[in-house]
């Protein structure tokens, strides 16, 4: 069993399938901890959904890609729908909108495999992200939320941080209120910004 969220909420697991994974869940159900006595691991700082989706490719190594999330929604099941491509995409606000939600959920699975380390998940979420931005011909904006709750859970070096700054120093176009655009650096991490800013000169 494992208890995950601020709300622990409990979620069955086989123990086999998440020791295969990660030696941090083996040594947690199979070591001399409290947790393999009780065969249970509270991880209060996952959200739920992200728990499920981590499940979900423990199980069936699925590629997540191109799903629609909603961390309110309790339901037992992932949801991985393939939305269809809109127009003009990259100029309409409301796909914009929708586009920086999967880009956060594969930011969360993402610090949950470099938290428990899950090398081969942290892979498949970059491999999907690429896969997503050539499929839709767009790399994601610098989203200031993107930026801090990456810098605030992994490492600067991360290459999910430099995945994000290379697409920002050569692909970020100024789409939309270009002034506006002009202005946002000023609002990244001051980390971001100068790796940004690096990768542009070179």
């Amino acid at each position: 069993m494992v208890s995950v969220g601020e709300r622990l909420v409990r979620i069955p697991v086989y123990k086999v399938v998440l020791c295969a994974v990660t030696p941090c869940f083996r040594n947690a159900f199979e070591g001399q901890f409290k947790e393999a006595e009780e065969s249970s691991i509270r991880l209060p700082d996952i959200f739920e959904q992200t728990f499920r989706i981590f499940l979900h490719w423990a199980h069936f190594q699925v590629q997540l890609e191109g799903f629609v999330f909603d961390e309110n929604n309790s339901s037992n099941d992932a949801r991985f729908i393939v939305n269809e491509p809109v127009d003009n995409y990259c100029t309409n606000e409301k796909w914009l909108a929708k586009y920086k939600t999967p880009m956060m959920v594969f930011l969360r699975i993402y610090v949950l495999a470099d938290r428990y380390p899950i090398r081969q998940l942290r892979d498949d979420i970059l491999s999907s992200m690429l896969g997503h931005a050539i499929g839709y011909e767009y790399y994601p904006d610098p989203d200031i939320d993107i930026i801090s709750y990456a810098y605030d859970n992994l490492p600067a070096t991360s290459p999910f941080i430099s995945y994000f700054v290379l697409s920002t120093a050569y692909y970020w176009l100024p789409y939309g209120d270009a002034e506006a655009k002009v202005h946002q650096p000023r609002s990244w991490n001051e980390d971001f910004c100068a790796k940004v800013m690096v990768a542009m000169t070179e």
